[in-house]
């Protein structure tokens, strides 16, 4: 009791504080986590013309706003099981992006102009929405987080309107 009791004391006193993520060059979209404010950034990696490098269109690392806002490269496990991606060029300009952690979610990333890409969503019979960010709610009690939920926050086309969707994960 006493430790729920602290949970929810915390996520009163903090839960509402997450950092927007304003210092980031080229930012596509960002994930950030029930755990910590510590906020995955994915960046464009642009070409010296502008152009999306067609074999590592998308830079991940660590913003972490927990010491002091510093970078930090993902580690290989955090790359090849939890943030990662795979990015496969279906186009000129147009990659298909999963998450490694989530196949599931289908993104894609587009380019039109030199030096201006996006991500976008997509749920089935509705039109491509561009991502924000990723909220995911998990439980690290254990050796590996099981995670519970995923927070999809998107703009929907010619909107400013930022909208949330709630994605359940399945045991």
């Amino acid at each position: 009791m006493k430790y729920i009791m602290l949970s929810i004391l915390c996520f009163i006193l903090y839960g509402f504080s997450y950092p927007t993520p304003t210092k980031e060059k080229n930012m596509l979209f960002y994930i950030q986590r029930s755990k910590n404010k510590n906020t995955v950034i994915y960046q464009a990696n642009y070409d010296s013309n502008g152009w999306l490098d067609p074999l590592k269109p998308v830079n991940i690392y660590w913003r972490l706003y927990e010491e002091g806002e510093k970078v930090e490269a993902l580690n290989r496990i955090e790359k090849k099981y939890a943030y990662g991606l795979e990015t496969y060029l279906e186009r000129n300009n147009t990659f298909r992006v999963m998450l490694v952690a989530h196949k599931e979610v289908v993104l894609k990333l587009i380019q039109k102009k030199p030096f201006q890409a996006k991500v976008y969503w997509k749920e089935k019979g509705e039109e491509m929405q561009s991502l924000h960010h990723l909220f995911i709610h998990a439980d690290d009690s254990a050796l590996w987080p099981k995670v519970s939920s995923i927070e999809i926050f998107t703009f929907l086309t010619n909107s400013n309107t930022l909208q949330k969707r709630t994605v359940m994960v399945p045991d």
